[in-house]
């Protein structure tokens, strides 16, 4: 029948439709079952993490509470985890600083132990006053003794005093060391207060200049205030008072400073683009000799830029006497256009400066002559002497001073604890030797100069006012070829046979002479005996830390040239 035939088949088709739709249904309920399983090990995967998180912050399982406290100070501890780093970093920046001064052993001491240094020192410091005050009495006593009238009075006292001096001697020896060790801590709190970058602008300033100049803090009631100290005239001189020169190397100086110190740790190459072309050869020289131990030392790229082709040469010159040598040299025109910038290799040659002879054998004495070592004048200060009056019986180690720009005794004292001076010492003459001389040169120069007065200078005669404009310039000669010495000064203007003095006025003589006695430029204590000087100056720490009769004889040998060079006409040999 046509009619069930339709309806079995509507019911068939019916039939196929569920089929699929059960099958349909089945693969659902079969991925379905797959995404539950896959969920239920996700879980346990998310869970076992999180249990873990809590495991590593050492907290309970499920203290949300202390997890969300955590993280809240997650960016702090990742602040102080830089802090941590950075000051790792300066820790062994410091240690490098103690090793290079030769303290480690200080990087090991606790502030307490630092405390009870200083409070140790404090107390030396207080004897060492007491003792300087018993000592100014006793020579009080002894000037006193000088100016009696009776003779046998006279040698009395002088007996006591030199009895009283003997028996003081220990006690005096004890008051300087306390004082050197009082100044030492007094440098070393200076130094460890002060800005890391200055320090370090302060030390590469000096090489810079040939250790001719120091950068100094002044400290006050206001802003610490730079300025240099010309360390060859002994002069403070303020930062706009420098040549153009001596400011580009404190101003590269300054900047090589800084560029360490943001490294924190690291080693950055340096670029220095025309950074020398205000600076005259010496500088020139000076300058590129330490960049080269710079980049020695640290192991350093330096890169110069510069315009001019001879700078090659000027380069590798200096570089020559530190051993160094240039990596490369870039022509960047040659590069660019295919064209090179000078004819030929004898463009681009620049003779090397002057050299300092060697001594080859030479006496001391034919080795200063060679030098034309002045003459050794010990009413100038220490620091105004040449180091051949203190290194005359080691040449080769003086040669090497001159080497390396150190040509007066002031110098040494920003060369003092630095590498150029370990490597100097490493001759037969420490360092610390070389110190102690100079030391003890200072003490002579300043004995010496008790009695004679402070010497006479420009300032010092343009500032008394006394002076005419027509005879201002002839005083000034005088007073040099005077050496500065204010009572011979005085002696030549009062008897005004000079062809220059023609016309000098009395009362100009009476206003320089209460100029120089209200401003001490007079002194009327007693000019010390040979005896006398070499007593005091050999019963000093300094002459204790010499060895053998090194010390002897330096104050024999300085009274000998002193007293010979002292004398109008002398020769200008060195014995």
């Amino acid at each position: 029948r046509p009619a069930g035939a339709a309806s079995a088949k509507a019911r068939m088709n019916n039939l196929a439709q569920r089929n699929s739709r059960l099958v349909g249904a089945l693969d659902k309920e079969q991925a379905a079952n797959k995404s539950l399983k896959q969920n239920a090990e996700d879980r346990k995967t998310a869970l076992g993490s999180i249990n873990q998180i809590y495991a590593q912050a050492g907290l309970n399982d499920g203290d949300w509470s202390a997890l969300a406290s955590l993280l809240e100070s997650l960016p702090e501890y990742r602040d102080l985890t830089t802090q941590k780093t950075r000051l790792e970093n300066q820790i062994e920046l410091d240690r490098a600083e103690l090793e290079k001064a030769g303290e480690p052993e200080l990087s090991d001491l606790d502030g307490l132990c630092l405390e009870q240094l200083n409070t140790k020192l404090s107390d030396v410091a207080s004897q060492a006053r007491q003792l300087r005050k018993d000592i100014a009495d006793v020579s009080a006593r002894m000037d006193q003794a000088r100016q009696g009238n009776d003779v046998q009075k006279l040698i009395a006292v002088r007996e006591e005093a030199r009895a009283d001096l003997r028996n003081l001697q220990d006690e005096a020896l004890f008051a300087s060391a306390g004082n050197f060790l009082l100044n030492e801590v007094e440098q070393e709190y200076e130094q460890t207060r002060m800005p890391r970058v200055f320090e370090r602008a302060r030390d590469h300033f000096s090489a810079f200049t040939f250790h001719n100049y120091e950068l100094r803090l002044k400290k006050g009631n206001g802003t610490p205030r730079l300025f240099a100290t010309d360390l060859v005239q002994q002069q403070d001189r303020d930062l706009h008072e420098l040549s153009d020169g001596t400011r580009a190397q404190l101003l590269l100086a300054a900047r090589v400073a800084f560029a360490e110190e943001v490294e924190q740790g690291k080693v950055l190459p340096l670029f220095l683009d025309e950074a020398l072309d205000q600076s005259d050869p010496q500088r020139f020289a000076a300058i590129v000799r330490s960049l080269g131990r710079i980049a020695r030392e640290q192991g350093r790229q330096i890169f110069y830029l510069s315009s001019d082709p001879l700078d090659v040469d000027r380069i590798q010159n200096a570089l020559d006497r530190e051993n160094c040598e240039i990596a490369a040299a870039i022509d960047l025109g040659l590069i660019r256009t295919g064209e090179v910038s000078a004819g030929g290799p004898q463009e681009l040659h620049v003779d090397p400066g002057p050299t300092v002879p060697a001594p080859d054998g030479m006496s001391a004495a034919e080795y200063g002559a060679t030098l034309s070592v002045p003459t050794f004048r010990p009413a100038l200060g220490s620091a105004e002497q040449h180091v051949f009056y203190v290194l005359w019986d080691d040449l080769d180690l003086l040669h090497d001073l001159l080497t390396n720009g150190i040509e007066r005794a002031g110098q040494w004292k920003t060369v003092s604890g630095t590498p150029l001076a370990a490597r100097l010492g490493e001759r037969s003459l420490t360092a610390a030797g070389i110190g102690c001389r100079l030391d003890l040169l200072e003490i002579f120069c300043e004995l010496w100069k008790q009695g004679r007065g402070r010497p006479v200078d420009i300032d010092a005669l343009h500032d008394s006012g006394a002076l005419t404009a027509r005879f201002l310039d002839d005083v000034v000669a005088i007073a040099r070829e005077l050496d500065g010495d204010p009572e011979q000064l005085l002696a030549v203007l009062a008897g005004r046979q000079d062809s220059r003095l023609r016309g000098f006025q009395r009362k100009s003589f009476e206003r320089l002479q209460s100029y120089l006695a209200d401003h001490e430029f007079l002194d009327n204590r007693p000019i010390l005996t040979e005896s006398e000087l070499r007593l005091r100056a050999l019963a000093t720490p300094a002459a204790n830390e010499l060895a053998g009769s090194v010390a002897i004889d330096c104050v024999q040998r300085w009274w000998r040239w002193a007293e010979k060079f002292a004398t109008p006409g002398a020769e200008s040999d060195k014995n």
